[in-house]
């Protein structure tokens, strides 16, 4: 996957996967929210500029997201999606209770906004790339 944006601080990256075409951002350690933000609004403007409506989170390497970034972005980056579909997958070190909770959390918010929207959580890249190339 070829790598497109990568953070100043190196804790974001965004990389491209055609076979799928889907985008996966990868966040890694603590995360400022400065980071967070600008990371997220590359991704915007990629899924804008590539019609693109799939995308990937790989959150395997994540330790910390603060709350004022976890608010950010149910506020402010479903607001700015383009697309009424979208499709995400969640790719993360464990599946906890809190991950679901926070996916479930997402999906919500998405559906209130009017957004068709599908899912998907794992622990495995493989898993995540087969699943978004599904639609």
């Amino acid at each position: 996957m070829p790598l497109i944006y990568q953070s100043q601080d190196k804790t974001a990256n965004l990389r491209h996967e055609h076979e799928s075409k889907a985008l996966v951002l990868q966040f890694i350690g603590d995360v400022p929210h400065e980071t967070y933000v600008e990371a997220s609004e590359v991704l915007l403007s990629y899924l804008r500029e590539y019609d693109y409506y799939k995308y990937i989170f790989d959150n395997r390497k994540l330790t910390f997201v603060s709350v004022q970034s976890r608010a950010w972005f149910i506020r402010q980056f479903f607001a700015k999606l383009h697309r009424p579909k979208q499709r995400i997958a969640v790719v993360s070190s464990e599946i906890s209770a809190s991950s679901r909770v926070a996916v479930d959390t997402i999906k919500e918010t998405m559906i209130s906004m009017g957004f068709e929207f599908s899912s998907f959580i794992t622990t495995s890249m493989e898993e995540a790339l087969v699943w978004i190339a599904q639609e």
